[in-house]
């Protein structure tokens, strides 16, 4: 009696790119189940609405290179990292390429591959043109990098070292010229290298807190990416969200109106600030 065949193991297809570009990746579950938030959304049966194209899942806006790259990192074993970031077979990648696996690897929760790709966007970068790539890219409004202490203490270190070579670059001057948010992102590390309050290294400080690198705001800012679409997943957890305001709180107690002229010692802020700026307005 002939043997039966073996059942063939459940896979899913990821997609990368878009239009002639878009490019279709099968992968067995097992190596779609290395990413915790993938994994998640396969128990759940949940998956972000911006981030499914029919039964796959769909990443518009990574680089096929980079996710084909990706998918050989979940079907590898353990020595796979090295094989990947490594490669003596393959044509050396730039900076972008390990920016934009760094950008994916972060979507998915793949903390090695993260570590991987940021030790070669360091080893990477040696020269004005490539650090001013990796500043817009790092800073741009759609990537996480931007939230991201390593990449903040990265950019400041490296600003430190070589600031010299920096102002007297001409093609520093004429590329923050002809881009202001990136000017806006260079003043915003001259100003946290100067304070010497970016590095991750002093007492209490933690890598997961926000960079103090701010994009200035724009009118696409309010724009849903995938990568806010991702955050607001079950598996997506924001250390930095805030608890309502009292001044937002609708089932805040309020006080009875007190005497004219009698101090309140139990006041709020708030009230002190009001009744502080009352009393000028009533001076004046």
């Amino acid at each position: 009696m002939p043997p039966e065949p073996a059942a063939e193991e459940p896979y899913g297809i990821i997609i990368a790119g878009t239009g002639s570009h878009e490019k279709p990746f099968r992968v067995p579950q097992s190596a779609l189940e290395k990413s915790p938030i993938i994994k998640g959304w396969i128990e759940e049966g949940y998956t972000p609405p911006s981030l499914r194209k029919g039964d796959a899942l769909y990443f518009p806006w990574s680089d096929p290179e980079v996710v084909g790259v990706t998918v050989e990192y979940l079907k590898s074993t353990a020595d796979g990292l090295i094989a990947i970031l490594a490669p003596p077979e393959r044509k050396t990648k730039d900076v972008l390429f390990y920016l934009n696996m760094y950008k994916f690897a972060t979507c998915l929760g793949l903390s090695e591959l993260c570590v991987g790709s940021f030790h070669k966007i360091k080893e990477l970068t040696h020269d004005t043109k490539t650090f001013l790539t990796v500043l817009r890219v790092s800073t741009e409004e759609k990537s996480s990098l931007v939230e991201d202490r390593r990449f903040n203490d990265f950019l400041v270190k490296y600003i430190r070292k070589n600031a010299e070579v920096l102002k007297d670059s001409s093609f520093a001057k004429s590329t923050i010229l002809q881009n202001s948010a990136l000017g806006w992102n260079l003043c915003s590390l001259l100003l946290s290298s100067l304070g010497g309050t970016s590095d991750s290294a002093r007492a209490g400080v933690n890598d997961s807190t926000p960079s103090p690198l701010l994009t200035p705001p724009s009118k696409t800012s309010a724009r849903t990416t995938p990568e806010v679409e991702r955050r607001k997943s079950p598996y997506s957890f924001n250390p930095l969200q805030k608890s309502s305001s009292p001044r937002q709180n609708p089932t805040r107690v309020k006080k009875p109106p007190q005497k004219e002229g009698a101090r309140k010692f139990n006041a709020t802020v708030e009230e002190v600030f009001d009744e502080y700026f009352s009393s000028k307005r009533a001076s004046s």
